[in-house]
């Protein structure tokens, strides 16, 4: 796949902050992401929540609860409304 839309941008982040996508997939992600404002500022945030949650339990990692990381995924699915791509 190589054009995303930024809702399966959205469905795939983490994912994709995981290391959980196929190298293509990843590359074809990162492409639509350097091409549009609203899905840099949504990874940038997850990216930003992920760092936040590992520091709650000090300096060791924080695995946080299954029922938090789905309800910020549904969260976060439904702010990511944009259409079309920002130059």
């Amino acid at each position: 796949m190589s054009d995303y839309d930024c809702r399966r941008v959205c469905e795939l982040l983490s994912a994709y902050i995981d290391g959980e996508l196929a190298e293509e997939e990843s590359q074809a992600l990162e492409t639509h992401i350097d091409n549009c404002l609203h899905c840099r500022v949504h990874l940038k945030s997850l990216n930003f929540t992920v760092k936040i949650s590992s520091r709650l339990e000090g300096h060791e990692p924080y695995e946080m609860p299954q029922e938090v990381r789905a309800k910020l995924r549904e969260f976060l699915k439904e702010r990511c409304r944009c259409e079309k791509k920002e130059d």
